[in-house]
């Protein structure tokens, strides 16, 4: 995300980056989405799977942004 969230970054290749950034971050969150509706995630790994939906959650607003 750090080239993403660059100034100087052009804006089309910054919509590249954050996109790409999603489509990472969505990815590891349906993984993390299996284990949690298992039950199996506790402690760092249930906060790592809240980061995950931040980092979405980061990565739309960006390309909602940029997308304008």
């Amino acid at each position: 995300m750090a080239i993403a969230k660059d100034e100087k970054t052009p804006k089309a290749a910054g919509l590249a980056h954050w996109r790409e950034a999603r489509s990472w971050f969505q990815r590891s969150r349906e993984i993390l989405q299996v284990f949690n509706t298992e039950g199996k995630l506790t402690g760092d790994d249930l906060a790592k799977f809240e980061s995950v939906i931040d980092g979405v959650a980061q990565c739309d607003a960006a390309i909602a942004r940029l997308a304008k």
